[in-house]
């Protein structure tokens, strides 16, 4: 019996409820139902090798994002928007990102459970558009239980998106720092060298 068996190709093609799925997985078995979409039964009709491939696939496909960080995010009836200012921040906003992003790689993968809780935060159902400016509700750890089946529904694109933007500002805020600690030692220098020539 042949069974036909369709495998993402890549980040895009993965719910992050579904990868949450597949990280709860108890086996392989139960692993390859979550990737295929397949009964437990038709799966355990499968080889080894071939349940091993599958795995093996899924893995390096999930790693593969594109470079295309979506600002918006239509999930059915829900337009989600990411946080318009983060300068802006709550404190509420800044404190549960913190804990949650602080577990968002597990043995060197993402935590989809904790992606998903980061996500909740920063993309949320947004209320108001003007022309490309929109502005999204207010944050409320408790009222996210409304949007979080459509977080759900975002694809693991987005969270390598969203990682990436978020690694590459504090490379930029990094350098920034660098730079004006640069200017700030070379005056620091210029002066005490003017006031040792007031002394001489």
């Amino acid at each position: 019996m042949k069974l036909k068996l369709n495998i993402a190709a890549n980040a895009k093609a993965v719910t992050l409820a579904r990868y949450i799925d597949y990280q709860n997985a108890v086996d392989k078995i139960e692993r390859v139902r979550v990737i295929t979409g397949k009964s437990m039964d038709a799966v355990r009709l499968l080889q080894s090798q071939v349940i091993d491939e599958i795995i093996i696939r899924f893995e390096a496909a999930i790693k593969l994002g594109s470079n295309d960080f979506e600002r918006k995010v239509r999930i059915g009836a829900i337009e989600l928007g990411f946080i318009p200012n983060l300068n802006e921040l709550t404190f509420g906003e800044y404190i549960d990102l913190d804990t949650h992003c602080t577990g968002i790689y597990k043995d060197g993968k993402i935590n989809g459970v904790a992606a998903h809780k980061m996500m909740c935060i920063l993309y949320r159902p947004i209320k108001a558009k003007f022309g490309k400016y929109y502005d999204i509700e207010p944050y409320d750890s408790n009222g996210k239980r409304k949007y979080e089946d459509a977080i759900g529904k975002l694809t693991l694109d987005h969270v390598l998106n969203t990682l990436l933007f978020f690694s590459t500002l504090e490379i930029e805020l990094y350098n920034a720092s660098l730079d004006y600690l640069a200017k700030e030692i070379t005056e620091i220098v210029k002066e005490m060298k003017e006031q040792q020539h007031q002394t001489d």
